[in-house]
């Protein structure tokens, strides 16, 4: 992640005139330059999961990468999502992922996703946003994510994926070494196409 860092450096001058020359008054200094809010989009590779009490949710992998990243012990071939990332005057920065066609593995619970068979597999479009990603910021964090998309289970039957999570981390906790998460919406849901 770049990081823009505005950088002051002052410079004093002066002159000493002896004698009957004129002198001239001093110049004000220059004023520092204002912060200013800085954009960057690029791309980034991962896989991205989540789940409530009946599901888990994993985008961004197929199933075969998915078990290799399993047995490599934190290692994946994943896939793109592109990456908008605003860095504040203070130095915080809010982020948006967005992620088009990717693969999707669904599993009831409760599973084991590095053993059992996704119940579901297809492809999703997810959106992901946070407004302060590393909770350095003045405010409560707020993050969203939702997926949407088609799977199918073993019996080749079709279903709609609706994920939706909302949260907050209220503003004394501002590390992430120490923080408090607010659920407001975890919402999984599967429903068949076509009956």
């Amino acid at each position: 992640m770049s990081r823009h860092c505005l950088q002051a450096t002052a410079a004093l001058a002066g002159a000493l005139v002896l004698g009957c020359a004129d002198q001239q008054s001093p110049t004000p200094a220059a004023e520092a330059p204002v912060p200013s809010l800085s954009v960057d989009r690029g791309t980034a590779n991962f896989a991205f999961g989540f789940g409530n009490d009946e599901r888990l949710v994993i985008i961004g992998t197929t199933l075969d990468n998915w078990l290799a990243f399993c047995t490599a012990g934190g290692v994946g071939d994943f896939e793109e999502w592109q990456v908008f990332t605003v860095t504040r005057p203070d130095g915080s920065f809010k982020q948006t992922l967005k992620g088009d066609d990717l693969h999707v593995l669904v599993w009831d619970l409760p599973a084991d996703p590095c053993a059992d068979t996704p119940v579901y597999t297809g492809t999703a479009r997810a959106l992901a946003t946070d407004s302060d990603v590393d909770l350095t910021s003045h405010g409560a964090d707020a993050s969203g994510h939702r997926v949407t998309g088609r799977v199918t289970d073993a019996s080749g039957q079709v279903y709609h994926l609706m994920a939706t999570f909302l949260l907050t981390v209220a503003p004394e906790f501002n590390s992430l070494d120490e923080f408090l998460i607010t659920w407001h919406k975890q919402k999984i849901e599967v429903r068949p196409i076509g009956r």
